[in-house]
């Protein structure tokens, strides 16, 4: 329980710690952010900005010499008709890194704090299990989200100034 008295005995009103209107626009900037973080990482897996995954394969017989074949691909080859190697998850991914980004940051824009939580959770999850492969296309607009959702937390929890100490 805070503290609502002082010095003098008079019952202190709570305090705001910071604006309401400052919260709202760091939550907001933070959503922006992290949706033009996750378009630039659904891009990056996509091969927008040169391939993702490059391989190099070598074969040898008894009968010749070693064929050495090499390669790129990225997820927009899956697109073209190409469904070897990693194209079709880097394009499965790429999807679902837009759409939960998409939705936490058009959440966190209009303020609903528990789809913009759960976005947080669900892309900390990816990040931390896609550590080695796609999770760092998740883990900036993850932190993102997570800006913005602590912002609204915050600001749920003020006290409303409208309403005075009884």
């Amino acid at each position: 329980m805070p503290d609502t008295s002082s010095y003098l005995g008079a019952p202190r009103v709570p305090r705001r710690v910071v604006s309401g209107r400052a919260l709202r626009l760091t939550s907001r900037g933070a959503a922006a952010l992290a949706a033009l973080a996750g378009a630039v990482g659904a891009l990056t897996l996509l091969g927008a900005f040169g391939p993702v995954d490059c391989w190099i394969a070598r074969s040898a017989s008894s009968a010749g010499p070693t064929v050495v074949t090499h390669g790129c691909e990225a997820g927009i080859d899956y697109l073209f008709g190409r469904t070897t190697g990693n194209a079709p998850l880097l394009f499965f991914w790429a999807l679902v890194l837009a759409v939960l980004v998409g939705v936490g940051a058009s959440a966190a824009w209009t303020g609903h704090r528990r789809l913009t939580w759960a976005a947080v959770v669900i892309g900390g999850g990816l990040s931390v299990l896609g550590l080695l492969s796609v999770g760092w296309a998740f883990a900036l607009p993850t932190l993102c989200l997570l800006v913005a959702a602590g912002a609204m937390a915050i600001e749920d929890r003020q006290p409303d100034p409208s309403q005075s100490a009884p």
